[in-house]
């Protein structure tokens, strides 16, 4: 029997479901509201504040999108079955007029019915179910003849709105071409007669405008008709007569996709999908290709990346590649990875990668799509293979922070979680790359995620409606007057009203809610700020009470939240980091490394045993943390006991207070019996 130290360097690496001797050290089993990075180690996430509510009613399937136009105009933009409303970020709700109705917005499932974009003013806006159709009214002014050449056109005799056809090459028809002499006494190209001309506005995407005012309108908008040609030479766009699966905005042209095809507008004029002329393919001009594969390849997604376009079809991945300028001469399409993508959940990027999800089972399965500059390859590793069944299926929502350097994700498995996934690269190697989640009330349902910086914005659906609140992920960001975060969720601050009579103090919500509050006083409290008023309790579903007068200054009401990080079974490994199965590990004590913390609580569970819970509070004999009168807020080393073999048994770090508390690192002592020698 030998006398060991295992050491657990960082707990960044978040969750991993392999078996606990095939885990890094510093991945756990749990990671429930748990915030990792590189900087700090493992922290409590920080707390949701309350905004507004939005919505008195409830809308568990709207389809939403977050405008940041600039550091001003930012607003949640809301599509319902028939409606659209926007908030800004303050939640109030922003004026929108209707000039052509809301028949546009007709959708019985909206959350999966939009595609939308935003282009400075304009969010365009996609009905994935509406059928895209040319006007039925045709070109006029029949034809006076034919002739080869343009040359060859009477230079006598005509007269305005005299239309000529000249033909070309006898063997091309692609060539030929109509000219119309104008008031102006000169020829100018045209459409050829009996041909559609103009796109029909109501089936076509419309636009969410916001005015000088402030004012928003959601109106239809006019496209541009083909000019010149005819249906053969200037074709329909590919998306005429099909639903369009989805728009996007790249290289100055706006582009919609349907079917296996990519059409992208002029240069720089938003609204028209026609060639100007007949006579040249001008490098302006629309795109419109489809991709090639054996395969059924009907595109679900696209997403501008890395200079080109990356596209998800349900089983591959095309990128649409050109030379530096991008035009209808020089656009091709390849096939780059096949992965299978789900069409549920748009992808998104993060710095040089994509990321993207596909359903397996009851599970989901999300990759990181990524070009190695080194050997000029495309692949898309699967950052959950760590964590096969650990996030659901389903997923409607992919976000990410360029900021924080992180993605998140939600599932209509599970309403009340976002599961995170925070990764970090040191050059070329993944420094970190950790799954956990955060969780809200069991009754919550997330509808949407947005990030803006460091912010990250929730729409969440209650019993009595909808309510927009923030998280900050900043490191190092404070509550108004701390040094610290309070972490409460629902977090609003409120001044109490005084009853002399029944010794008692009020404090009334800005939103309905039953469970149980805590309160904590001010920074502007001249003793104890930071600290909780220990007999508050719920009198209603939107007051709380607390016995005594803490009227004086306001206080920080909102919802305890429970951090859980359970680590993996710490075993003994060889030279070459294997594991010793034979070999019996009987843990003594263990220690873990903390900083800026105020409270938190280990748990051990022997197996088949009771759970033993040891407590840090934040105070430390000698260090200013235990000043009278102040809440404290230490760093330091905490060791408790363990007493028992490690296979079998759980550690926890749980914290459900409102203090923060950061964890760096941990190392244990125990007793290692070797049953059996290697050879």
């Amino acid at each position: 029997m030998a006398l060991i130290n295992g050491v657990i360097p960082n707990l960044f690496n978040g969750v991993s479901q392999q078996p606990d001797p095939l885990r890094h050290a510093s991945q756990c089993t749990q990671q429930d509201n748990g915030y990792p990075t590189i900087a700090t180690g493992l922290r409590k996430r920080p707390a949701f504040n309350h905004i507004a509510k939005i919505k008195n009613s409830i809308a568990s399937d709207a389809f939403l999108h977050l405008i940041n136009r600039d550091e001003v105009e930012r607003y949640i933009v809301v599509i319902l079955n028939g409606d659209l409303e926007v908030y800004n970020l303050a939640g109030v709700q922003q004026t929108i007029s209707f000039p052509d109705g809301k028949g546009y917005l007709s959708a019985t499932t909206p959350r999966t019915s939009f595609s939308v974009v935003t282009v400075a003013d304009f969010t365009f806006i996609v009905n994935k179910s509406v059928t895209a159709l040319m006007d039925t009214a045709t070109s006029g002014s029949a034809t006076l003849g034919s002739k080869q050449k343009f040359s060859e056109l009477p230079t006598s005799g005509n007269s305005t709105g005299d239309v000529w056809k000249i033909e070309g090459d006898d063997l091309q028809r692609f060539d030929d071409y109509h000219v119309k002499y104008t008031a102006a006494g000169v020829w100018e190209e045209t459409t050829a007669p009996a041909q559609q001309t103009t796109i029909n506005s109501t089936t076509m995407p419309h636009t969410l405008v916001r005015n000088a005012n402030g004012t928003f309108t959601f109106a239809k908008q006019t496209w541009s008709s083909r000019l010149v040609g005819s249906a053969l030479s200037n074709q329909d766009p590919s998306f005429i007569g099909g639903t369009i699966n989805g728009i996007f905005f790249h290289r100055n042209r706006l582009g919609l996709y349907s079917g296996e095809s990519l059409v992208m507008s002029r240069a720089g004029l938003y609204f028209n999908f026609f060639s100007k002329t007949m006579t040249a393919v001008l490098d302006d001009d629309p795109i419109d290709v489809s991709v090639s594969h054996t395969k059924v390849s009907v595109l679900k997604n696209v997403i501008p990346f890395n200079k080109t376009l990356l596209m998800f079809s349900d089983q591959t991945q095309f990128q649409v590649t050109s030379t530096d300028s991008l035009t209808p001469k020089t656009i091709t399409t390849e096939v780059v990875t096949e992965f299978e993508s789900t069409p549920k959940c748009s992808p998104v990027s993060l710095g040089n990668s994509v990321y993207f999800a596909s359903d397996k089972g009851t599970s989901s399965s999300v990759r990181e799509y990524f070009v190695d500059v080194n050997t000029v390859t495309n692949d898309a590793s699967e950052v959950t293979a760590h964590v096969p069944a650990y996030v659901p299926a389903n997923l409607f929502v992919l976000a990410a922070s360029t900021t924080e350097d992180l993605v998140v994700a939600l599932s209509t498995d599970e309403r009340n979680a976002i599961y995170v996934y925070k990764v970090y690269w040191n050059g070329d190697e993944k420094a970190q790359s950790a799954w956990g989640k955060f969780l809200l009330d069991a009754a919550d349902v997330i509808l949407h995620i947005g990030f803006i910086n460091s912010v990250m914005y929730a729409v969440i659906q209650r019993a009595d409606g909808i309510y927009l609140e923030s998280m900050n992920l900043q490191e190092g960001y404070t509550s108004t007057g701390f040094d610290y975060q309070i972490l409460l969720d629902r977090q609003t601050s409120l001044t109490g009203a005084y009853n002399s009579v029944t010794n008692v103090t009020t404090w009334t919500l800005p939103y309905a809610d039953a469970g149980a509050f805590t309160v904590i006083k001010g920074s502007t409290w001249a003793a104890n700020a930071g600290a909780r008023i220990a007999t508050t309790h719920t009198i209603s579903s939107s007051t709380v009470e607390g016995v005594g007068d803490h009227s004086a200054s306001p206080c920080i009401v909102g919802r305890d939240f429970e951090l859980r990080y359970r680590f993996s079974e710490q075993s003994v490994k060889d030279a070459k980091g294997v594991a010793v199965q034979s070999a019996n590990v009987v843990m003594k004590n263990m220690s873990v490394s903390f900083a800026d913390s105020g409270f938190f609580q280990v748990e051990v569970t022997p197996r088949a045993r009771t759970t033993y819970t040891y407590k840090f509070t934040g105070g430390v004999i000698g260090d200013i943390s235990a000043t009278v009168g102040q809440v404290g807020i230490s760093s330091g080393s905490f060791k408790f006991p363990v007493r028992t073999k490690s296979k079998g048994a759980t550690i926890d770090i749980v914290s459900a207070n409102h203090l923060p508390c950061k964890f760096q690192a941990a190392e244990w002592v125990g007793e290692y019996v070797k049953q059996s020698q290697r050879v």
